[in-house]
């Protein structure tokens, strides 16, 4: 993804990505040389921050490969990634990788399987009764 110069932290663009529902596991982000610490980027899952964790912070960096392991992703299939780029001359580009493990793959694994609402129903699994 490229970020456009003199696009201010207060402005990051927001570049959303949107893959089937499933768990990320890692995220891999590649900063390409010659960004020179002018420019950040923020993962973000339903748009909240989630690398860095912190709201308003930013990963910086200069030729640099960063790996992130994602504890207890919403596994929705919906992240983005705000940029922004100081750097008044140039644009700048990273590179972003998602490590995602399919839902039918985690099922499989861990046993669980999806029940149609008819099937929860004769379970006697139904709706409450708030009576």
């Amino acid at each position: 993804m490229t970020c456009p110069a003199a696009t201010p932290q207060a402005a990051a663009i927001e570049t959303p990505f949107h893959f089937p529902p499933g768990r990320v596991e890692r995220v891999e982000i590649t900063i390409p040389a010659g960004h020179a610490f002018l420019t950040g980027i923020q993962l973000a899952e339903s748009h909240t921050p989630l690398v860095p964790w912190t709201a308003g912070q930013f990963i910086i960096g200069d030729d640099d490969h960063l790996a992130y392991e994602i504890v207890d992703p919403l596994q929705n299939g919906s992240w983005s990634v705000f940029t922004y780029n100081t750097d008044q001359q140039y644009p700048h580009t990273w590179q972003v990788r998602w490590l995602v493990r399919d839902l039918a793959t985690i099922r499989k694994s861990s046993g669980l399987q999806l029940l149609s609402p008819a099937a929860i129903a004769a379970g006697g699994l139904g709706p409450i009764n708030q009576g």
